[in-house]
């Protein structure tokens, strides 16, 4: 027979309230055969030693029985609960818990607050075990919605099917008028051809424009003359000013002179070095002006150089104009005849538009249904969206409850 955990604990236990029980008996006894022998040395009575030697032996025996019931007691005291909570956790481990049994706790001690602990996990563990029992039938009834709205849009979509064939039968009707509208387009197109005549009064027209742009030509040729004249003469103003500055340059360098001479003069030569010095101020302005003007002038031959290049860019496009001018006299030829077979053509079309039209009326009513469809079909699948949301928020609950579950186990 195997001797678990606590059924030692127990044994060890009672052993340990024997000993404790007999030992002081033993050495009474002990001590009272001693006393005895001693006695009967000194010539005591038999028979009185006999007597108390059997009631020694009855004294340690019921001390023994004593000892052994209380040992018992206390060990089933201490260990009956701790067996009890070992059961739980055994049935817990394997699976076959029940969540509502709980171990009855008599003490405040350690294997009291033990058994109250494990009574406390096994209410969270029921109150974890219920909430996700609430989730999992949440999720059932997300489901069953899911399918309920999903059977809705199969038979939206059937229905949804018939109309898209209408509208290819439409599209078939709207095609063969197609096609007769591109017939009459060839032939609108082999009547544009003999417009040539409708240009005649036109050409009169282009002619005139054409020998206006070659005046324009010409003026904008003559401007760019004057344009390069004024630019030469620029250039004249800057070979001018740079003999200025040279000048100026020159008299500054003089009147330096003159005044390091007035100053080696002293008081005699007082009056010429105020005059040279008031040559060199003058000197100096000169040449600062001479700079402003050749600013000018240069920003004058900067925009006579762009006003040039954009002479002669118009003078091409006044060119241009010219050439585009007489293939419009060209082509203005080819339309005045054509203007009366045009509007005999376009009669045709506006009566080929117009079947197109009641042919487009029939697809525009089956679109509208088919836009209905495609509401309800929206609003199913913004349902099941919603549905899906719950569904996720359900099953993170689930989660939650059980991740906190295993934290706690």
């Amino acid at each position: 027979m195997k001797i678990g955990p606590l059924g030692g604990l127990r044994l060890k236990l009672i052993i340990l309230v024997i000993v404790v029980s007999t030992v002081p008996l033993s050495i009474m006894g002990g001590v009272t055969f001693h006393t005895m022998k001693g006695d009967l040395a000194a010539g005591v009575d038999a028979a009185l030693v006999s007597q108390l030697w059997w009631l020694l032996w009855v004294l340690w025996i019921v001390a023994f029985v004593v000892a052994l019931g209380i040992g018992w007691f206390y060990a089933n005291v201490l260990t009956r609960p701790m067996e009890r909570l070992a059961e739980g956790l055994e049935a817990i481990g394997e699976g076959r818990a029940d969540l509502g049994h709980r171990v009855e706790v008599t003490t405040d001690d350690e294997i009291g607050r033990t058994g109250a602990a494990f009574n406390t996990v096994m209410g969270r563990l029921s109150g974890l075990i219920r909430q996700v029992a609430d989730a999992a039938d949440g999720i059932a009834a997300s489901a069953r919605q899911l399918d309920g709205r999903s059977n809705e849009l199969t038979r939206a979509t059937h229905e949804q099917r018939g109309d898209v064939e209408q509208v290819v039968t439409a599209m078939n009707q709207m095609s063969a008028t197609v096609q007769e509208v591109a017939n009459n387009t060839q032939s609108t197109a082999e009547s544009a051809g003999q417009a040539t005549r409708a240009a005649e009064g036109g050409r009169t027209v282009v002619q005139a424009t054409q020998g206006a742009i070659n005046t324009l030509a010409g003026e904008i040729r003559q401007a760019n003359n004057v344009i390069v004249e004024l630019k030469g003469d620029s250039d004249n103003i800057g070979t001018i000013l740079q003999v200025i500055e040279e000048i100026a340059e020159k008299t500054n360098l003089l009147a330096l002179n003159a005044a390091i001479e007035a100053a080696r003069a002293g008081e005699a030569g007082r009056g010429f070095a105020v005059v040279a010095d008031e040559v060199r101020h003058l000197a100096q302005r000169t040449n600062d002006s001479t700079g402003e003007i050749r600013e000018i002038i240069q920003r004058l031959q900067g925009g006579a150089t762009r006003a040039v290049q954009a002479m002669e860019v118009s003078q091409q496009h006044a060119e241009t104009s010219v050439a585009k001018a007489g293939e419009a006299g060209e082509t203005l030829e080819y339309i005045h005849d054509s203007v009366t077979a045009i509007d005999d053509m376009t009669r045709q079309v506006a009566s080929a538009t117009e079947e197109q039209s009641q042919v487009a009326e029939e697809i525009n009513r089956n679109i509208h249904h088919i836009n209905d469809i495609a509401v309800r079909n929206a609003d199913g699948a913004n349902e099941m969206q919603q549905a899906v949301e719950a569904l996720e928020a359900l099953a993170q609950q689930l989660q939650g409850e059980v991740a906190g579950f295993r934290q706690q186990a």
